[in-house]
Protein backbone atom coordinates (compact mmCIF):
# COMPACT_ATOMS: atom_id res chain seq x y z
CA UNK A 1 0.00 0.00 0.00
CA UNK A 2 3.04 2.62 0.90
CA UNK A 3 4.55 1.31 -2.48
CA UNK A 4 1.10 2.25 -4.32
CA UNK A 5 1.26 5.72 -2.32
CA UNK A 6 5.05 6.35 -3.45
CA UNK A 7 4.22 5.62 -7.17
CA UNK A 8 0.93 8.20 -6.85
CA UNK A 9 3.15 10.55 -5.25
CA UNK A 10 5.58 10.28 -8.08
CA UNK A 11 3.34 10.36 -10.91
CA UNK A 12 1.89 13.53 -9.81
CA UNK A 13 5.13 15.04 -9.16
CA UNK A 14 6.28 14.30 -12.98
CA UNK A 15 3.26 14.99 -14.33
CA UNK A 16 3.71 18.53 -13.17
CA UNK A 17 7.46 18.65 -14.25
CA UNK A 18 6.63 17.62 -17.76
CA UNK A 19 3.66 20.46 -17.58
CA UNK A 20 6.76 22.80 -16.39
CA UNK A 21 8.97 21.92 -19.25
CA UNK A 22 6.73 21.82 -21.57
CA UNK A 23 5.50 26.02 -20.56
CA UNK A 24 9.36 26.41 -21.04
CA UNK A 25 9.45 25.63 -23.87
CA UNK A 26 6.20 27.26 -25.45
CA UNK A 27 7.73 30.45 -23.70
CA UNK A 28 11.03 29.82 -25.55
CA UNK A 29 9.64 29.26 -29.22
CA UNK A 30 7.08 32.38 -28.52
CA UNK A 31 9.54 35.03 -26.51
CA UNK A 32 12.71 35.05 -28.35
CA UNK A 33 14.54 37.77 -26.33
CA UNK A 34 17.38 38.26 -29.42
CA UNK A 35 15.21 38.03 -32.62
CA UNK A 36 17.69 37.96 -35.64
CA UNK A 37 18.56 40.69 -37.38
CA UNK A 38 16.91 42.28 -40.64
CA UNK A 39 18.87 41.99 -43.34
CA UNK A 40 18.92 44.78 -46.65
CA UNK A 41 19.89 43.26 -49.86
CA UNK A 42 20.55 45.90 -52.36
CA UNK A 43 19.40 44.83 -55.97
CA UNK A 44 21.39 46.36 -58.38
CA UNK A 45 19.18 48.06 -61.47
CA UNK A 46 19.33 46.86 -64.71
CA UNK A 47 20.64 49.04 -67.46
CA UNK A 48 18.29 49.35 -70.34
CA UNK A 49 20.31 50.66 -73.20
CA UNK A 50 18.43 49.29 -76.04
CA UNK A 51 15.32 51.45 -76.90
CA UNK A 52 12.35 51.17 -79.50
CA UNK A 53 11.51 54.53 -80.96
CA UNK A 54 7.95 54.78 -81.85
CA UNK A 55 8.76 58.49 -83.12
CA UNK A 56 10.01 61.78 -82.23
CA UNK A 57 8.10 64.71 -82.53
CA UNK A 58 8.45 68.29 -82.72
CA UNK A 59 5.24 69.40 -80.86
CA UNK A 60 4.96 68.04 -77.24
CA UNK A 61 1.60 67.60 -77.03
CA UNK A 62 1.68 64.91 -79.98
CA UNK A 63 4.41 63.09 -78.61
CA UNK A 64 2.36 62.66 -75.02
CA UNK A 65 -0.64 61.49 -77.32
CA UNK A 66 1.25 58.81 -78.96
CA UNK A 67 2.75 57.87 -75.27
CA UNK A 68 -0.40 57.28 -73.80
CA UNK A 69 -1.73 55.69 -76.53
CA UNK A 70 1.16 52.83 -76.40
CA UNK A 71 0.74 52.43 -72.56
CA UNK A 72 -2.83 51.63 -73.25
CA UNK A 73 -2.12 49.41 -75.84
CA UNK A 74 0.05 47.18 -73.25
CA UNK A 75 3.58 48.79 -74.16
CA UNK A 76 6.14 50.35 -71.31
CA UNK A 77 6.18 53.23 -73.11
CA UNK A 78 8.14 55.78 -71.93
CA UNK A 79 9.38 59.41 -72.78
CA UNK A 80 12.56 61.05 -72.99
CA UNK A 81 14.24 64.54 -72.86
CA UNK A 82 14.02 66.30 -76.61
CA UNK A 83 16.95 65.50 -78.54
CA UNK A 84 19.56 67.71 -80.09
CA UNK A 85 16.84 69.20 -83.00
CA UNK A 86 14.51 69.44 -80.61
CA UNK A 87 12.11 66.80 -81.30
CA UNK A 88 10.03 64.91 -78.05
CA UNK A 89 11.10 60.48 -78.62
CA UNK A 90 8.60 58.14 -78.02
CA UNK A 91 10.00 54.74 -76.87
CA UNK A 92 7.50 51.87 -77.18
CA UNK A 93 9.94 50.23 -74.31
CA UNK A 94 13.62 49.77 -73.29
CA UNK A 95 15.61 46.57 -73.33
CA UNK A 96 18.83 45.01 -71.33
CA UNK A 97 20.11 43.24 -74.32
CA UNK A 98 20.47 44.13 -77.87
CA UNK A 99 18.97 40.75 -78.87
CA UNK A 100 15.62 41.35 -76.88
CA UNK A 101 15.35 44.58 -78.35
CA UNK A 102 15.71 43.89 -82.38
CA UNK A 103 13.61 40.89 -81.56
CA UNK A 104 10.80 43.64 -80.40
CA UNK A 105 11.21 45.87 -83.09
CA UNK A 106 11.19 43.39 -85.77
CA UNK A 107 8.10 41.93 -84.69
CA UNK A 108 7.00 46.20 -84.37
CA UNK A 109 7.81 46.43 -87.27
CA UNK A 110 5.77 43.50 -88.85
CA UNK A 111 3.02 44.47 -86.97
CA UNK A 112 2.28 48.10 -86.07
CA UNK A 113 4.97 50.39 -87.18
CA UNK A 114 7.30 49.87 -90.54
CA UNK A 115 9.20 53.09 -89.51
CA UNK A 116 9.83 52.08 -85.43
CA UNK A 117 13.83 52.14 -85.40
CA UNK A 118 16.35 50.63 -82.85
CA UNK A 119 17.85 53.32 -80.32
CA UNK A 120 21.15 52.54 -78.37
CA UNK A 121 21.49 55.18 -75.51
CA UNK A 122 21.82 55.05 -72.09
CA UNK A 123 19.06 57.00 -70.62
Amino acid sequence: MLQNHVAKETLIVETAVQKQVQNKIQEATFFIENPIPSVTLTVKEEKLSYHIVAGAFRNEENAQKIYVDLTKSGFKARRVEPNKHGLFPVLYGSYATYTEAHQAMIDIQQSINPDAWLMVKEL
